[in-house]
């Protein structure tokens, strides 16, 4: 199997990355309501969970890709990386706020409900919820 260096990149974050996923997102999948349901319906709940997750995922995935592909053809990628770089350096070091404030609310909001949309709802506001893994792994 061909093995490039983007590869064995992607490779390794995710395993280092794991514990952090651990970590982090463990306590809300266990927060899930999954107990209020009907039995018949957790597995569909859950499915629906993850998937949603992994396609938000993707689609951020496909997103950075375009736009990076796009710019690294109009030969802007560079400049601009680099000066959001910077911009969010100093965003960060002159002003405190909490990340993801609006992604918690939403989880707030769809958290008590006992429907299998709202699962979906939650998988989605998961995948959205600000993660310095997802982060690095969206920049390459």
């Amino acid at each position: 199997v061909f093995m490039n260096g983007w590869y064995v990149t992607a490779l390794l974050t995710g395993f280092v990355g794991s514990l952090h996923c651990v970590a982090m997102c463990g306590p809300l999948v266990g927060a899930l309501p999954v107990g209020r349901l009907p039995r018949r319906q957790r597995p569909w709940a859950m499915a629906l969970y993850h998937s949603s997750r992994i396609a938000t995922y993707g689609a951020l995935g496909a997103v950075a890709g375009l736009l990076g592909g796009g710019l690294h053809w109009l030969g802007w990628q560079r400049p601009l990386s680099m000066s959001l770089g910077v911009a969010l350096l100093i965003i960060t070091l002159l002003q405190y706020q909490q990340p993801g404030r609006w992604s918690v609310s939403g989880l707030q909001r769809w958290l008590p409900r006992n429907t299998v949309a709202g699962f979906a709802a939650l998988g989605v506001l998961n995948g959205l919820l600000p993660c310095a893994t997802t982060l690095v792994a969206l920049s390459g």
